[in-house]
């Protein structure tokens, strides 16, 4: 396409060329035979009154190879001595011009060679008595022109062939960066590998830049696709500790049920013992299922609607239901006073209630366990800490994966769920939860919430 569009132009810039030259060369000859035109007109006025004409001045025969004058009829007066026997024709054009006071010029044949005619009026007080013509020799400029057009048509043809195999490399050199991009995108679709990065060593140009945002790309993709497959992991784990939990409850109530359809019936201790079994496990799987539930939007990106809430009455709350939930257990409690955080009052609840209960459940009776709430800049932090036993190093790093109760058997009561839940709520009201905690030294989990600034006194 470029070379096509090179060759265009350049035959267009030729063929103006060519025009121009042969029209400019044209003109020259025919300036020079108005001059001898023009010195005929003014130097022989007597040869219209009076004899025979003397011969033309040297200075005129260089103007033009042939020169000659006629009367307003178009009959031929005189020649030029020594300038060429032929006779310059006149057409009737030519002489309908000369009579109308005009010049005119035409191509034609003389001696078998193209001649330019000139003609021209001869005026004498403003009427015309004759015509003069000059003709000048176009043998010389015939094989000018023929030069000048295979001079032009090889130039073209040559710069057209050399742009068009340039034009090739060039492109060839050009493309190769993408070419080598299109190869390394086949192969990474193929392989499924995008660890691969595309090399270009290149200036940052538009093929650089494309190299640079593809490789961005590859790292958002491969990011993504190690994000997908952890992801899929933690389900499929996700699923399989769901299957495990709900399997007891399930297995425990089929038991009781088939117990209590027993014939003969069994005894009264036994059938109340058999409900209450049922029911205890039909609200473990209540609990399991609003935990499941409540991750599940976690997941999904739910985002409870946050305001400014005070944590004075909140905090008395939590520890008024904790209390009730365990009342042997020893709790205490301290709040900075005009305390409010910028969260979801019912989330902050359960996330305090979780981390109160996952206390109680992994302490023996008479731990103390302190729940504080205070001002940490822009930030408020809660804290539930206790005396107990403390958690395995080991085990300390996957305390907030869910379903880890610490224990590998997953026996006991609880489902591993209330650290999960609480770091899920936490999180989605832009906090974080931590726990730091050592054998004989006790557990400390903190929850760092935005803090609520407070309104200004109205006026």
């Amino acid at each position: 396409m470029y070379t096509a569009v090179l060759l265009v132009v350049l035959v267009g810039f030729s063929t103006a060329l060519y025009l121009g030259q042969e029209r400019q060369t044209l003109r020259q000859v025919e300036r020079g035979l108005a001059v001898a035109v023009a010195a005929v007109s003014a130097t022989r006025p007597e040869r219209w009154q009076h004899g025979p004409p003397a011969p033309m001045p040297p200075r005129m025969r260089a103007q033009a190879a042939y020169l000659q004058t006629r009367d307003i009829q178009g009959r031929l007066v005189e020649m030029a001595a020594g300038m060429g026997s032929a006779e310059l024709p006149l057409s009737d054009r030519a002489l309908q011009a000369v009579l109308a006071g005009r010049s005119w010029s035409e191509t034609t044949v003389v001696d078998g060679a193209p001649v330019l005619v000139h003609s021209a009026p001869i005026v004498r007080s403003g009427t015309v008595v004759g015509v003069v013509q000059a003709g000048g020799s176009l043998a010389l400029l015939d094989p000018y022109l023929r030069g000048l057009r295979l001079s032009l048509v090889l130039v073209t043809g040559l710069a057209a062939a050399i742009a068009f195999l340039g034009g090739w490399f060039l492109a060839g050199e050009a493309l190769r960066p993408i070419d080598r991009i299109t190869r390394t995108a086949r192969q990474i679709g193929a392989e499924r590998d995008f660890r691969r990065r595309v090399d270009h060593t290149g200036p940052n140009d538009e093929l650089g830049q494309l190299a640079r945002t593809f490789n961005d790309m590859l790292g958002e993709l491969e990011s993504v696709y190690l994000d997908m497959a952890e992801t899929l992991q933690t389900q499929r784990r996700f699923v399989a500790d769901a299957s495990h939990e709900l399997r007891t409850p399930l297995t425990t109530i089929r038991g009781n049920a088939e117990l209590l359809g027993l014939r003969p019936a069994i005894d009264a201790a036994d059938h109340a013992a058999a409900l209450a079994d049922i029911v205890s496990e039909t609200d473990r799987m209540i609990d399991l299922v609003g935990a499941l539930l409540q991750l599940a939007r976690s997941d999904a990106g739910h985002r409870p609607l946050t305001a400014p809430t005070p944590l004075s009455g909140l905090v008395e709350d939590v520890v008024r239901q904790a209390r009730l939930l365990a009342p042997e257990r020893s709790l205490h409690h301290q709040l900075e006073p005009g305390l409010a955080a910028l969260a979801h009052r019912d989330s902050v609840r359960q996330i305090l209630l979780n981390l109160l209960e996952n206390a109680f459940r992994h302490t023996p009776p008479g731990t103390e366990v302190r729940l504080t709430a205070l001002a940490d800049g822009d930030q408020v932090v809660l804290t539930v800490a206790d005396d107990g036993p403390g958690i395995d190093p080991a085990l300390l790093p996957h305390v907030f994966e869910r379903f880890q109760r610490g224990h590998p058997s997953r026996t006991g009561p609880g489902s591993g769920l209330g650290l999960s839940i609480a770091r899920a709520l936490a999180e989605a009201q832009d906090g974080a939860v931590d726990i730091q905690s050592a054998f004989g030294a006790g557990t400390v989990v903190t929850v760092r919430l935005p803090r609520a600034r407070p309104e200004p006194p109205a006026p």
